[in-house]
C-alpha cells in the first residue's frame, strides 16, 4: 500500500535510494571497512525481488494479486 501511494504521489526510482552517509561515508570498522554501498544495481535487483517492474518500480499485477489488492492498479499513474 505504502508503494502504491509513493507511485501515486510521483516516487521516481531516481528516489528509491539511502541516506548519504550509506553510500558515501566508509565504514569505520568489521571486514567491510572502508567500504560504501554501491547501490547502482541494487535497486533493479530489490524490485525483481520484491515482483516489481525491474525499471520503474511498479508492483507486478502477480504482485498485487498475490497480495488481494488488485483492484488498485487502475490507481497507479505510469
Amino acid at each position: 500500500m505504502e508503494r502504491l501511494l509513493n507511485l501515486r504521489l510521483g516516487l521516481s526510482p531516481s528516489q528509491d535510494t539511502l541516506p548519504a552517509r550509506f553510500i558515501e561515508e566508509p565504514l569505520l570498522e568489521g571486514p567491510s571497512k572502508g567500504e560504501v554501498i554501491r547501490i547502482g544495481g541494487m535497486v533493479q535487483e530489490y524490485y525483481q525481488l520484491r515482483k516489481w517492474d525491474p525499471v520503474m518500480g511498479y508492483p507486478s499485477e502477480e504482485k498485487l494479486n498475490e497480495l488481494g489488492i488488485a483492484n488498485l492498479k487502475s490507481n497507479l499513474q505510469r
